[in-house]
């Protein structure tokens, strides 16, 4: 077929929808059937395989029409998990949208949402706020003959729970990944404290207590195993052998000790350790105690099961890959999390020493193994500022894909505006590590925008630019006081202020005008937390005060277009975090009450500046640094502020370790 194939044409249908044989492509029908009403108020009748069909017709999914074609369509499944993909392709006067549906594969839906994404259709963010569906009464398309199969076999954004997350979000979130062909394997995974899926300590910690960790009070824990003991690997084995002989098609199997930093402390484990201290812990590393266990249980394994895999975690204090273990179990996986890293710069950054430490890392798994990302974005506290992470995406994405790494499990938050195009570009280069970062933007921009979209594309850039170029590091769970201003300086937030007064000058379709106001609005709500950020390290903690409510006015009005915009934050992270805006509030009442007279007496308020001088060489107890008439040369730093932000750290963002003093008067 050369010429176009006409759907609807002035509002009539012009084609049928011919559905194949299972639910999955049932689904994807009436997911198709619907989007076209909604585009053209044209309904296309949906027929079966079995009835006769003349015309123009739409197969969807399999069937023995389809078949009888003999055009090529990914199927199968194998326990390497790699088989996804789907065929849009023009067979005579029809057009066959079908995908691989056999396991967990959503390959047919995947199909049909590209194919609807031809037609102009995009899900920016999940709900009826962030789709674009196009109006016309005539749906022509150019024919069309494509194969495709992902860049990744795991490509999951999951929520979090640090924002709250009710059954509606759980459940736009689901159709927003397939609209935009991520997935959700349904496969056993290492989880924080799966470790007791191996023992479960209701059945064995009675009858077998030496298999269980030995905890810092010499007391036996039930969270944790001995990671030692030839019985736990006996037992772990068995578990494990049970489960694969009772799951044909369960691929793998996965645990992983508890959150933080476990450690079984009897004797033999400790010694398994070699005395290895983790880098960027500060601490003992679990790693060739821990890998010790998991390789011995997994070559067990692969004897019986030799196409099924263990996957567990480089995560904590299992960040570093083994050191004592030469002969690595070819059906290990490893989950490999970015823990105490910059989250603001690219894997390699030559000026991020933490970038460049996880690039080593993980090119030091990929050797010993096949890896799996898990990583967070947002990368940083609760704080809800913008995380704009393109420039890191655009270029990761295609490295890891290089790397042969396997896909990525995304712990996210429900907080739309804050990640703002982070998850749609991600799934994105999820399916198609080669995809133009700046044409994703852009289209973008002009389907969201319409005639805004010159300044809200400058008003993206702009801000991606000020991060990627800032040497400000910054870590998930370590920045209740980053120095934002440091990146959103004042000449940055007006020129970012003047491209969206340009945008809402250009905007003349309310849709268009809707959401340059709700970009306009969350950058209120920055403009008003960086005011409270610098309120506070001055002192002024009742215009704090005054500036908290202007956020949480700007919250709430986001909140009221759509939930999970920018969200009100769940009791128990309140009760948990000071970094949130009630936190920030609490801490800001206290110590007005204690400035203003309220509580107690204010003596003096000490100057926010002092005098500094760094001590390498520990010489200012020698020379009397203390002594009020010592005359060296000291510098001057903000006490509100980290060193490392002063200046005090060198080209690739290493800190300074070495004593220092500080003083004033």
């Amino acid at each position: 077929m050369n010429k176009p194939m006409m759907i609807v044409e002035s509002g009539r249908p012009k084609a049928k929808i011919v559905v194949g044989d299972s639910n999955q492509a049932v689904e994807a029908s009436n997911i198709l059937q619907s989007t076209i009403k909604n585009i053209s108020g044209a309904e296309l009748p949906i027929t079966t395989d079995n009835q006769s069909v003349s015309g123009t017709h739409i197969y969807v999914g399999r069937g023995k029409s389809v078949e009888s074609f003999g055009i090529e369509i990914p199927s199968g499944i194998t326990s390497q998990m790699d088989e996804e993909g789907f065929t849009i392709r023009n067979v005579n006067d029809s057009l066959v949208i079908a995908g691989n549906e056999d396991w967990h594969y959503r390959g047919t839906i995947y199909a049909v949402f590209d194919f609807l994404e031809i037609i102009g259709c995009r899900w920016f963010f999940p709900g009826q706020y962030g789709q674009v569906i196009p109006q016309m009464d005539t749906i022509s398309i150019p024919p069309i003959n494509k194969i495709e199969r992902p860049s990744f076999r795991m490509r999951n954004i999951w929520y979090s729970g640090w924002m709250p997350v009710n059954d509606e979000d759980s459940e736009e979130l689901t159709r927003w990944l397939d609209c935009n062909k991520a997935n959700r394997l349904l496969i056993s995974l290492p989880g924080d404290g799966t470790i007791t899926r191996l023992a479960p300590s209701d059945q064995y910690f009675d009858t077998h207590p030496h298999i269980y960790a030995v905890d810092s009070k010499g007391e036996r824990s039930r969270d944790m195993l001995c990671l030692s003991q030839p019985d736990t690997i006996e037992i772990a084995t068995e578990t494990i052998r049970t489960a694969f002989d009772q799951n044909p098609t369960m691929f793998a199997f996965g645990f992983a000790p508890p959150d933080g930093m476990p450690m079984c402390h009897c004797t033999q484990c400790q010694q398994r350790l070699h005395g290895i201290n983790a880098k960027h812990l500060g601490r003992a590393s679990l790693s060739d105690g821990w890998f010790y266990f998991v390789n011995e249980v997994a070559k067990k394994i692969q004897v019986e099961f030799p196409d099924r895999w263990l996957l567990t975690n480089g995560y904590a204090n299992r960040m570093y890959p083994p050191e004592g273990i030469s002969d690595f179990s070819e059906n290990i996986g490893i989950q490999f999390a970015f823990l105490q890293s910059c989250t603001l710069h690219r894997i390699g950054d030559p000026r991020c020493w933490q970038r460049q430490d996880c690039e080593k890392l993980l090119k030091r798994w990929a050797d010993l193994c096949p890896v799996f990302i898990y990583d967070y974005d947002p990368g940083v506290d609760l704080q809800n500022l913008p995380f704009p992470t393109l420039h890191n995406l655009r270029h990761d994405i295609p490295f890891f894909k290089d790397l042969g790494v396997w896909g990525f499990w995304t712990e996210g938050q429900n907080t739309w505006m804050r990640t703002h195009l982070n998850y749609y570009v991600r799934t994105k280069l999820m399916w198609n590590s080669d995809l133009d970062v700046d044409a994703i933007v852009r289209d973008y921009c002009q389907k969201f925008y319409g005639e805004a979209a010159y300044w809200i594309e400058k008003y993206v850039w702009t801000l991606e630019n000020a991060v990627e170029k800032t040497d400000l590091h910054a870590q998930w769970g370590n920045n209740h006081h980053i120095p934002w201003k440091i990146i959103f300086t004042d000449p940055l937030i007006e020129t970012l202020q003047e491209y969206l007064n340009h945008a809402r000058q250009q905007t003349s379709a309310l849709a268009h005008q809707r959401h340059v106001d709700m970009l306009q609005e969350y950058h209120h709500y920055l403009i008003a937390f960086l005011s409270i950020q610098q309120l506070t390290h001055l002192g002024e903690y009742q215009q704090a005060i005054s500036k908290i409510d202007e956020a949480l006015v700007a919250r709430s009005k986001l909140s009221e277009v759509k939930s999970n915009l920018l969200p009100h934050t769940p009791d128990w992270v309140v009760e948990s975090s000071d970094s949130t805006l009630e936190g920030l509030s609490d801490i800001c009442r206290y110590l007005l009450d204690r400035t203003d007279g309220t509580v107690g007496k204010l003596v003096v308020f000490l100057p926010r500046d002092w005098k500094f001088k760094t001590d390498p060489f520990e010489d200012g107890l020698i020379e009397q640094w203390y002594r009020s008439d010592y005359e060296d040369e000291w510098d001057s730093v903000a006490t509100t502020l980290y060193w490392e932000n002063q200046g005090y750290q060198n080209e690739t963002g290493y800190g300074y370790t070495g004593y220092a003093w500080e003083r004033t008067e």
